[in-house]
């Protein structure tokens, strides 16, 4: 929720789309070191639980850093009015918009290291050899792909390409590699397209976390409430789709249904509704 409006704060608006690709990029070097080490991690300590408390202990150290390096805004506060903000915030068709495209991507992007591992181990009828390094490997080489996506977006960006042009473009091709990561047999072709799809799912970053900040009269602490709602109404709904391919693989015996519901819900999230360019501040698409 912090890296939008944090940004916004303490940045000018010509450095915004760096900064903010490289907050969410950076975030995503400790999800994709996670992935990487999490077996050696396990290995150690011989349970979950002290594993879990391990990530647990690092985020602690990370927030005492935080008490000692963040800082408020150097001007002075304009006086908050936070029901305000929070009533535009579950208003806005940007909010509304930025959530229904993000329910296909963000469930593709968790089914990479929640399903893909088990179907690549059970179901994709690789040899045992083949799915141990297939379901540690491709996970993780998606991720990390992810990082490198928003710096090739921010080059469109500067090239004024339409915003919706680039989620539209992105929707399309995460469907056409996710498609072929599951259904292709050579390893090698597999890495290629798990690479693609972690470029082309983040190179609409810049696009796409930006424009809470890019609305006209946005302010911080409007964009905090914009944020906020879209990541709690994400995740609740998230959830509720992690659960239904989860019961359709309990029924099936198959994770066939609930790929096609990944998959669908990629291609129908992608048909959105955002408001009018005239609704950005001047030359932003």
């Amino acid at each position: 929720v912090c890296l939008v409006p944090i940004a916004q704060q303490w940045f000018e608006k010509k450095a915004l789309h760096f900064v903010i690709s490289f907050n969410i990029t950076s975030n995503l070097v400790g999800i994709t070191l996670g992935l990487i080490l999490a077996e050696s991690i396990s290995n150690y300590f011989g349970n979950w639980r002290d594993s879990l408390s391990f990530y647990a202990w690092i985020n602690l150290i990370l927030l005492i850093l935080w008490l000692f390096v963040g800082k408020d805004e150097n001007k002075k506060e304009e006086k908050k009015n936070n029901a305000k903000d929070l009533i535009y915030a579950l208003k806005s068709r940007v909010t509304w918009g930025m959530i229904i495209f993000y329910i296909g991507p963000i469930l593709f992007l968790n089914s990479l290291f929640t399903f893909l591992p088990t179907f690549y181990a059970q179901y994709a009828g690789f040899s045992k050899e083949l799915a141990d390094f297939a379901k540690k490997e491709i996970p993780a080489l998606a991720n990390f792909a992810i990082i490198f996506g928003p710096y090739l977006g921010l080059f469109f960006k500067r090239k004024n390409i339409s915003f919706k042009i680039m989620l539209l473009s992105g929707g399309a091709c995460i469907f056409i590699c996710g498609f072929c990561m599951l259904f292709l047999q050579n390893l090698v072709l597999i890495q290629i397209f798990a690479v693609l799809s972690g470029i082309f799912y983040s190179m609409w970053f810049p696009f796409f976390f930006n424009l809470p900040s890019e609305l006209k009269n946005s302010n911080p602490n409007q964009t905090a409430y914009i944020m906020s709602a879209f990541w709690s109404i994400t995740f609740v709904i998230l959830s509720f789709n992690l659960w239904v391919v989860s019961w359709s693989v309990d029924k099936t015996h198959s994770f066939t249904l609930g790929f096609v519901y990944i998959f669908a819900l990629i291609f129908i999230s992608a048909i959105f509704v955002l408001p009018r360019r005239e609704n950005f501040i001047q030359g932003e698409k």
